[in-house]
């Protein structure tokens, strides 16, 4: 068989897969494959739809995407560097001479993607641009496209490239085939589908008036629908109230942009009340997400009273939440010779050895903590993909850990936390060992403190007072006195090193306030360009510093007590035992004019 043969084939098959067209060329002789318009066509179909507006900006893309372990440079398969003048030169006469609107679409779209890229030339209009536009209406209008979903991003890209010429006739066009085909395949179930004539509706409200009253009837029309719906199965089913929220969505993004609020407000309050109808089917979790998700609706559309309204029924909920999560206990067996072994080591020597020791033990590594989140997301490679919800005590949920940009991060002070609530049975041992030898006393412990030079004299008395509540396990005392302690000494540190303590008000006039504890800790923070030897050091102390005290992902205690925002349970030997090695940690601090090392 010959490339024409294979060509002409689907020259008027009607509807088929650009896969199915590749897979016939691919199975060509090696003459015919080897051959300058077989290598065209075989480019051609190797490019993937919709996947090139991250790394090209283009609608084509690669099939495939991965870095260089040597370079480090992204790879492209196929890659627009592929493509040679040969190639454009082709596809712009194919573009003409094919009656397969998939085919021609496919050409002109390569042309119009990579033309200029490879050429410096601008493709040509009618040749290229009206035909490709023209191409995609026609696969809607002939009901080509392999899946519904498929045809609406196909019409979605159309109105994007007319839009981009500023062709009105081929936009109405565009428009017109979007609404007809959204009404032969729409179903209620299916906003994919039903949702893209009134995002294009918003999106383009002076071009589109004229469908204006027609779209936005068809949709209220849904939203009534859907909302009966809901009102006749809540308690058996919500597969209706998900719906329901892309219609309500859909339509405010409208109003909003109408500046009509109320119309906002009205559809908004339905839903709610809707959403209030399945507590009992779905349960306290699932409510209390759902309402987590109306507060951010409200919030995107600046009703931000009524978003902080739903805070009392989070609230409330959120006992009800905790009661329903199930906790997991687990039991790690320690030998007690590997248990005599490994204290034996670490409460051995003088007095100031075995502290040392002690501190240096539970500081936690960086380089060791990414190892271990890595090694975590190996084994549990779908969990690691999951954002992690953290509640407060009262059943709100405070962070969503794992999103964003920042996920990495967040996870790796997540989990640096959470080990070391793990390891705080060892350190309460640990602490019990240096007892019983008679070394982790108050009048020691005090000793060393009282010896850092940058904590002021003046306010030693409140670090003696917090520490006498720490030994007579008053640990709400001890831990309250201590973290301001805490933060006073890093002050006086940041100043001796010549960090800003003090910053300017909003209001100049007004004087400075001081800096947060989080500021003057990434202060701290080594740069990319410092080449100190004690880099990586000062890293994991301020790293443990930020996750103990002032990351929101971490412990983030500084921030809880001083905003009162936890309970008296929370305040136990676990909390205090680690804010008294951070303390103590500090002796590992040398102080230096306008310089700190560790």
């Amino acid at each position: 068989m010959t490339l024409e043969e294979v060509l002409h084939a689907y020259e008027d098959k009607g509807k088929f897969s650009i896969l199915d067209i590749s897979t016939d060329l691919s199975k060509l002789d090696e003459k015919e494959r080897s051959r300058m318009e077989t290598k065209a066509e075989l480019l051609a179909m190797s490019f993937s739809d919709n996947s090139g507006k991250d790394c090209w900006g283009t609608y084509y893309g690669p099939v495939t995407t991965w870095e260089n372990k040597n370079t480090h440079q992204i790879v492209y398969r196929p890659d627009k560097s592929d493509i040679s003048l040969l190639d454009i030169d082709y596809w712009s006469k194919r573009a003409i001479q094919t009656s397969s609107p998939i085919l021609r679409m496919r050409y002109s779209g390569l042309v119009w993607d990579f033309g200029k890229y490879i050429t410096g030339e601008e493709p040509n209009f009618i040749k290229i641009k009206k035909t490709h536009i023209e191409s995609c209406i026609d696969i809607l209008y002939k009901d080509y496209a392999e899946h519904p979903v498929v045809g609406v991003t196909i019409i979605r890209h159309a109105l994007k490239k007319a839009f981009s010429i500023s062709n009105k006739e081929l936009v109405h066009k565009a428009y017109n085939t979007l609404i007809q085909y959204t009404k032969k395949y729409s179903t209620d179930e299916a906003p994919g589908i039903w949702g893209e004539s009134m995002v294009q509706l918003t999106n383009h409200l002076n071009c589109f008036a004229d469908y204006e009253e027609a779209v936005v009837g068809s949709h209220e029309q849904r939203f009534d629908r859907l909302n009966r719906a809901c009102e006749e199965n809540y308690k058996s089913t919500d597969k209706f109230l998900h719906s329901l929220r892309d219609e309500c969505e859909l339509l405010c993004d409208y109003y909003f942009k109408k500046k009509d609020l109320d119309n906002v407000n009205c559809h908004l309050d339905l839903l709610l009340e809707k959403i209030r109808l399945f507590y009992e089917l779905r349960g306290s979790l699932w409510s209390h997400g759902m309402l987590q998700m109306m507060q951010s609706l409200y919030r995107k559309y600046n009703l931000n009273k009524k978003a902080n309204k739903l805070f009392l029924d989070i609230q409330i909920l959120g006992k009800d939440v905790l009661r329903e999560m199930s906790g997991q206990q687990f039991t790690v067996p320690l030998e007690k010779e590997v248990l005599d072994k490994y204290f034996s080591y670490y409460i051995s020597g003088s007095t100031e050895e075995v502290l040392d020791k002690y501190i240096e033990q539970y500081i936690p590594n960086l380089a060791k903590e990414k190892k271990y989140q890595e090694r975590g997301d190996q084994l549990t490679p779908l969990l690691s993909m999951i954002r992690t919800v953290a509640y407060d005590w009262t059943g709100i949920p405070i962070n969503n850990i794992g999103v964003g940009p920042n996920a990495e991060k967040q996870k790796l002070t997540y989990g640096m936390y959470t080990r070391m609530l793990i390891s705080s049975g060892v350190i309460e041992m640990h602490i019990q060992k240096m007892k019983e030898k008679e070394i982790y006393t108050f009048e020691q412990v005090y000793s060393v403190i009282e010896k850092i030079p940058f904590i002021n004299k003046e306010q030693l008395p409140i670090v003696r007072r917090g520490l006498e509540a720490y030994f007579n396990k008053d640990y709400i005392s001890a831990c309250t006195i201590l973290v301001t302690q805490f933060e006073a000494a890093i002050r006086i540190l940041a100043a001796n090193a010549g960090h800003e303590i003090m910053r300017t008000n909003n209001m100049p006039e007004e004087g400075n306030e001081y800096a947060s504890l989080e500021k003057l800790l990434f202060d701290f923070l080594p740069t990319d360009k410092d080449q100190s030897p004690d880099k990586e050091r000062i890293q994991d102390i301020i790293t443990y510093f930020q996750t103990l005290f002032t990351d929101k992902f971490g412990w983030n205690l500084r921030n809880l007590i001083c905003h009162g925002l936890l309970p008296a349970s929370s305040f136990n030997n676990v909390m205090a035992d680690r804010i008294v090695h951070a303390f103590l940690t500090l002796k590992m601090i040398r102080l230096e004019k306008a310089e700190s090392k560790v």
